[in-house]
């Protein structure tokens, strides 16, 4: 009998000096969820707290540096019979770094606006409720 088990990733609504928004498209060979658009970010390793995981994998995945601010939103969800995932994102702010991607995991990027973001297809789960609440709630950051 297969076990279930939950798995927790921290994600960053990174945001820069204009006030647009960091928004990465993941590549045809990564190995969860490919061609879809995203947030830099991932899984949080057993006995690592929450924003060192998140600073980490900004780190890992795109080589640049950013101050997180705050707590922005929690979705989960079932991903297949046996793995409840927990997505938190943090709004973060870009300090600097010249943004390069982690082999098979992004390809590119844009900052964009709230209304445009909300309006990229194709986005990955977490990434559209997060849009959806804030349109929504008129979040102000």
């Amino acid at each position: 009998m297969t076990e279930k088990f939950q798995k927790v990733a921290a994600h960053a609504l990174i945001i820069n000096n204009e006030g647009k928004f960091l928004v990465a498209h993941r590549s045809l060979s990564n190995d969860h969820e490919p061609d879809k658009f995203d947030l830099f970010g991932g899984t949080v390793e057993i006995g690592e707290h929450l924003q060192e995981a998140l600073t980490r994998e900004i780190f890992e995945e795109a080589s640049i540096k950013v101050e997180i601010l705050k707590l922005i939103h929690g979705y989960d969800f079932m991903s297949g019979e046996f793995r409840h995932q927990f997505q938190l994102t943090y709004l973060c702010k870009y300090l600097g770094g010249e943004i390069k991607y982690e082999a098979n995991d992004h390809d590119s990027h844009r900052w964009v606006t709230l209304e445009e973001l909300d309006a990229i297809p194709n986005k990955i789960g977490f990434l559209n409720s997060l849009c959806a609440e804030m349109i929504k709630r008129r979040v102000h950051l």
